[in-house]
């Protein structure tokens, strides 16, 4: 978890580099970016959890405070 520290980034980069090679560190940087980039089209579109992630991930949204992010599902619905 990032922890606003650009040091420990670096030695944790660093790290990963060595244990999986740099072209493995892309392809896994990239996977990880593709699932942020989802995550936001659901969240900007309104997209709700299926009803068993709900139960499932409701500690872990209460703590990392993700149920106060706004989405397009606390909006007014569009009219015409």
């Amino acid at each position: 978890m990032w922890r606003n520290d650009p040091a420990e980034l670096a030695l944790t980069r660093a790290e990963a580099a060595a244990a999986l090679g740099a072209e493995a560190l892309v392809h896994a940087i990239a996977v990880c970016a593709f699932f942020h980039m989802m995550t936001r089209l659901a969240d900007g579109t309104g997209t709700p959890l299926d009803h068993g992630s709900v139960a499932a991930t409701e500690a872990i949204r209460h703590a990392i405070g993700v149920n106060n992010y706004v989405s397009r599902r606390h909006l007014a619905p569009r009219q015409g």
